[in-house]
Formats: structure tokens, sequence, C-alpha cells
């Protein structure tokens, strides 16, 4: 018994210690309401939960965000409801002063009244905003650059950045309501129908077919045309007196040539001179605006090197010779392989791309593979000459990766051919012959396990040196397996055999037979060199610092070995060559340049299917089709309201009414999006909250129960300290 160390305290003590630290835990759990109070707590749960609550967080936000945009919206809508009241009740007015039944008198002051509500109409585009932002216009003011189109209106509406929703930009002014319409450069004109341009300065008119090259498209001008430039090739028909008079005057000069009524430019180059109309008032010609273009580009295509006909093209004189067996050899990718050197013409609208072979001259050794190399595809195209290469059987086998390729024996590597955008990994095999194997050892006394060179077996390519002593070359990691057996003959012979550092062998040590001892048992047991696997197996230790053991074989004693084979040789990794597009050549696309200072009407006659015509400006001048907007009829002064104008701006207040309604409708479907967004994301809102609450909050019941234990822990631990102390006192007997 012991007084200086009570080790009974001691131990309660630190349960006791213990007891009250879970004690406090559980107190904090309770009055916090938390499971986690600390990362301590639950590390990966605090983590979880905090992004939940992040999440959680920033979808509350979106729905905010979504709920103002709705304002705002409806905002934006009712002001453009009363913009529609102002907009009926003008063309009411506009219906009252187109008829006799109303004086002059009474023209102006239905004038006066139009352009109040006009300017209603504006103070309100002006007015309409939410938290500063105009919402129908550029701008709060009256400038130029106030009454401009507004920003696109974007709302995010979730807890990524990606989750925008927008709303197309407004112009409900009048400056934007009206029959006006503007191009931008790249505007269709669908077939049949006619576009209207007014804008001063250079147009170009672009034809192209379904798949984007030139196209014959007809084009009807009829306007002032200033001027044209023309391709040559170009025809023109279905004109009227005065633009045949310009015509004919080209016809005179050698420009163009006409025959049944029709004109071809004929001026060699890629253009013609401008063609003057200025001297013509109203032009009326249909253009065909395909070209026929300059002789295309001759391509040298040498023996070996591919060709990728990557325009598309389907037909034509360049299609058939690549087709032409006894030129090219078609790959089953597209591809073709030139037989000979052969010329192809490439005509306008053609591309193809040239590839120069990289053909494989060597592999890892005197210009050959050899057996056991190992070619990984990195990137190989499917049905290429590299990928049907690869999958010869008679020159390699398919490793167990999918994409790796085993050499079955040596062969020139001068037809492996890697194509464009292609490349392959060498990994180089390592050369096993007997000389390697054991030293002084004769072929005769390994023992080969059956005869083939190598074989695939499961993951591990298992190495079989042929009793010829051929050399075999292994790949990488691979397992050679080999026997050695003691020699045979006069009593006390030994046959020495290194073992390398990680070598796994079996053995037998032949004691029964003449001259025979346990000395090879003695070398493997006792020497500490050897760690036993299990069973009969054991591995060398490179506890000498020498990375091998000779072992002394005696008569019929037998050394089975299996040794691990790596590589002292790195990757090669080898690529195709980059390849060269070569594109047709001929005359400029399929375009017409023209210049206007007043109207110019396009109609696209075009008849083929998928064929479109586009315009563009030279990019000083904004195109548009001359027609008024609400500013015009707002703009009318005292007495000009007359009954030809209240007849024509009735059309122009339509068209106002049209666009206004478009807005409205842009305007309706943006706020039915945000609302479906919104319903949405409070879904999410409370999936994510009671996602969060499972991981952070305390579960009560569970933890006052908890509490109620370690309390009562506590009172134990209290009680058995007491009893400790109380023990040591029986000391105080043995005194007595």
């Amino acid at each position: 018994m012991r007084i200086n160390t009570n080790v009974a305290s001691l131990v309660a003590q630190e349960n006791a210690a213990n007891t009250q630290f879970k004690l406090s835990s559980s107190l904090e759990k309770l009055s916090s309401g938390l499971k986690i109070n600390k990362a301590a707590d639950d590390a990966s749960g605090l983590a979880i939960a905090d992004k939940l609550r992040t999440q959680g967080t920033s979808i509350d936000q979106g729905i905010a965000n979504g709920n103002s945009a709705v304002t705002l919206l409806q905002i934006a809508d009712k002001s453009m409801s009363e913009q529609s009241n102002i907009l009926d009740t003008i063309k009411a007015k506009l219906i009252q002063a187109n008829t006799d039944t109303t004086s002059d008198d009474g023209r102006e002051s239905i004038r006066k009244d139009i352009s109040k509500l006009l300017e209603q109409l504006d103070n309100i585009a002006e007015q309409t905003n939410y938290n500063g932002n105009v919402l129908l216009q550029s701008g709060a003011g009256d400038s130029v650059t106030d009454r401009a189109v507004s920003a696109d209106l974007n709302f995010q509406i979730g807890e990524s950045k990606n989750d925008i929703i927008s709303n197309t930009s407004v112009q409900s002014n009048t400056d934007g309501l009206g029959s006006k319409e503007s191009y931008s450069d790249g505007s269709l004109v669908a077939q049949g129908a006619t576009l209207t341009i007014a804008s001063a300065g250079s147009i170009t008119i672009k034809g192209t077919d379904a798949s984007g090259t030139v196209a014959t498209e007809n084009v009807t001008l009829t306007g002032d045309v200033d001027a044209l430039t023309l391709t040559a090739g170009m025809t023109i028909k279905d004109v009227n007196a005065d633009t045949k008079v310009v015509l004919d005057l080209l016809v005179t000069a050698g420009d163009l040539t006409h025959a049944s009524g029709t004109y071809t430019v004929t001026t060699q180059g890629t253009t013609a001179s401008d063609v003057n109309f200025s001297t013509v008032d109203a032009v009326q010609a249909t253009v065909e605006i395909s070209t026929s273009g300059s002789a295309g580009t001759s391509q040298v295509i040498a023996t070996g090197q591919m060709v990728n006909l990557d325009s598309g093209v389907t037909s034509g004189a360049l299609f058939d010779k690549l087709n032409d067996a006894s030129k090219f050899a078609k790959g089953t990718d597209g591809d073709f392989r030139a037989l000979s050197s052969e010329t192809l013409d490439i005509s306008l609208g053609e591309t193809i791309t040239v590839t120069t072979l990289n053909n494989l001259a060597s592999g890892t050794s005197g210009g050959t593979f050899d057996a056991g190399d190992t070619i990984t595809a990195t990137n190989v195209t499917t049905g290429s000459l590299l990928d049907l290469e690869l999958k010869d059987t008679s020159k390699f086998s398919t490793g167990a990766t999918t994409g790796t390729y085993v050499v079955k024996k040596d062969f020139t590597a001068g037809d492996l051919n890697i194509g464009l955008n292609e490349s392959i990994k060498i990994t180089q095999g390592i050369a096993v012959t007997n000389a390697a194997i054991t030293t002084g050892l004769t072929e005769s006394a390994i023992s080969v396990d059956g005869t083939t060179v190598f074989r695939l077996t499961g993951t591990t390519t298992i190495i079989d040196v042929a009793a010829t002593g051929d050399q075999v070359n292994a790949t990488n990691k691979d397992i050679f397996k080999f026997t050695v057996t003691g020699a045979t003959g006069t009593t006390g012979t030994t046959v020495s055999q290194t073992i390398l550092a990680g070598d796994i062998i079996t053995f037998s040590d032949d004691t029964t037979a003449t001259g025979g001892g346990d000395t090879l048992s003695q070398e493997i047991l006792s020497s500490g060199n050897f760690l036993n696997l299990g069973g009969s197996k054991y591995q060398l230790k490179d506890t000498l610092g020498t990375g091998s053991v000779t072992l002394s074989m005696g008569l019929a004693d037998v050394v089975n070995v299996e040794r691990q084979l790596i590589s002292a040789g790195g990757d090669t990794t080898v690529s195709g060559n980059a390849g060269n597009v070569v594109a047709g050549a001929g005359s400029a696309a399929a375009e017409i340049k023209l210049s206007t200072n007043t109207t110019l009407s396009v109609e696209n006659k075009d008849t083929t299917t998928g064929n479109t015509l586009a315009i563009s400006s030279d990019g000083t001048n904004t195109m548009d089709n001359g027609k008024l907007q609400l500013s015009a009829l707002a703009a009318l002064g005292e007495g000009e309201l007359t009954k030809a104008l209240a007849d024509s701006f009735q059309s122009v207040v339509d068209d106002a009414i049209t666009v206004l309604n478009g807005y409205r409708g842009d305007v309706g479907s943006t706020q039915n999006q945000v609302e479906s967004a919104v319903r949405n994301l409070m879904t999410q809102s409370t999936n994510v909250k009671a996602a969060e609450s499972i991981i952070r909050d305390v579960d009560y019941a569970k933890e006052s129960a908890n509490f109620n234990k370690q309390n009562i822990i506590s009172q134990a631990g209290t009680y058995a300290m007491s009893q400790a102390n109380s023990a040591a006192q029986n000391v105080l007997r043995l005194l007595q």
C-alpha cells in the first residue's frame, strides 16, 4: 500500500476531467442549439454546413433580386400601357383629321392636341425609372443621347453568376416608335422579300448558300443607285430605259457584252470599274451576283502526302481526282494519301489540308522496333493509316490498357505513318539475354517454360527465353522467370548464381545426391539477406549494399527466379507534322457594292433553298428604310397637318403601336420567366436550409439524454475520488 502516489485517486481524477469536458461540450450544444459550434466538433460537417449556408444566403438574395425585377418590369409595362392609350387616341384623331367634315381650323386643333399627347408620351419615357435607372430610353434627359435606345436589362436570379435573365433594350419615345427600321451589318433579306435602304454611303450586298460559301443570288435594285462595283462574270438584266443608256455605253467601251437583254461583265481582273449611275434618277436592274471566277489555285502533292478535303465538297473535278483509286488511297477517316506525285486544281470555295506524314524511319534500335517495345496511342484518329497499322495483329498485340500496343517481333518501322494531329509514345523494351541471367551457365542448364518469345498474362507480360538464346526485349516492369539447376558430375562441383536485390526465389536443396549438402539452405535461410514472403518464397534484401548475392549450388540443387525488369530508358513521343491549308483562289466573294444618296429597294429574287442575301454598310452610316417616326408627326408646325398627312401618318402610328406591343411582349415574357425562377428558388432555399439544419442543428432529445448521462457519471466520479482518498487512511492502521 502506497501513500505518496495515490494511483486510484489519479485515475478517478482523469476520468472526472474527461467527464467534465463532455459535460461542457454538451452544455454548449444545448445552450446554442447547434450541434457544431467549432471546427473541432465536426470538421467535415462544418465545411459542408458553411457551404450550404452560403448557398442558402445566395439563393435568398436571388429571390430578392427576382422580386425586385418583377416590380421593375411591372413599372415599365404600366408606363407603356399608358403610352399605348395615347397612341390609340392619336390614331382616332388622325382619322378625324382625314375627313372632309373637319375644317382646317379643326385640323389645327387636332394637331395641337396630338402634339401635347406626343409630348406626354416622351415625358413618360423620360420619367419611368426604377431606383434612378431609366427604363424606356437611354437616360432621363431630353438630349439625343438620352433619347436613344436603353441598355439591356440583366437580372441575376440565382446563386451563380451565370443565372442571368435578360430583357432586350427599349426606345419607347417619339424617336423610337414609328415606321423607320434600322439595319445592322449582316441583316438578311428573305427570299422574295424587299428591303428599303435610305442611308447615304457605300452598301455591300452579299450572297451565300447554306454552307456559308458563295452562291448565285439574283438581286433587283430599284431607286437612286449612284454607283455599282461589279465583278467579272456578273450579269445584269431587267433594266429600265435610263439604266440601259448607261450600260450600253459600257458595252461600247468593252467592259460589258449584251445579248438578249442580258449584260455580262467582261472586264478582267478582280473587279470592274465603278458603273456610274449618278445621271440616272431611277435605276432598275436585276444583278446576278455570283462570279465566274479566275483560274483556281494549283497545288503539287508529293508521293505519300495526305490530303483532307475540308470544305465538304462532294462533287467536281477536285473531288473526282481525290477519289481516283489509281492516284490516291482513301482512308476510312476521309483522308487521301497520294500514291504518286499529283497536281490538284483548287477552285474558289474549295479548301484542302495537305500533310506530310511523319514516317517513323527508325524504332528503338537499328531502324527497327524490337519485340517487347510498347507504343501508346496518345492521339490517333480512328480509321487513319496509323490506326490501321497499329491494329495489324501480325506486328502488334493489344495490351491490357486500351490504346497500348506491344511489338510482337522485330520489324522495320518505315511504314508506320503518323498523320496530322496524331502522336504516339514509344517505350523501349529491355534486352534480356542468357548472359544477363547468369554467369558461367550454359543454355542447356536453363529450364524453359514453353517455347513462345513472350506472352500476355492478365496485366503482366511473362517473358520466356527460348533454348536458342536469342535476345528478347521485355516491356518495362515485366516479370522474367528462369530456373537454374546445379551442375551434375564430379562430387563437390558447385555452380555460382547471382541473385539481384528484389528477386523472388523458390529453391530445392538436394541433400540426397552424391556430394550434396545443406549449403544452399544455409546461404538462403541463415544469412539474413532474404525476406520470407510466406510459404516457400523468399526475396533478396539489399542488406550488404551491393545489390546482389551469389549462391553456390551443389549437385541437383534447383533455384527458380522471378525478376522484375525496370527500363533504364525514357519514353519517346513522336507527333505528326502540321497540315498546310490551301484555299482555292478566284475572284472576290459573291457580292456587289453600290452607293446611294436617297432611297433604294433591294429585292431578293433568288429561289434556291438555303441561299441567303445579306447587306452591310461601309461603317460610316446607319442603314434604315427611310420611313418616318412619331417625331416627324410631333415636329409638324402650325397649319401643317393636312388631310393627306393625316392619311399617311396613320400607318406610322400603326407601326408605332406594333413596336410598342413588341416591347411590352418582351417585358411580359421576361416577367413570367423571372416569376418562374423565383418560385423554383424558393423551393431550393427551403431544401438547402433543411439540409444545413440536419448537419448543424442539435437534436435536443438526444443531447439532453447525453447530458443527463454525463452528469450522473460526474457525480459517480466525485464519489469514486472520495473513496480513493479515504482508502489511504487504511495505511495508518499498519503504523499503529
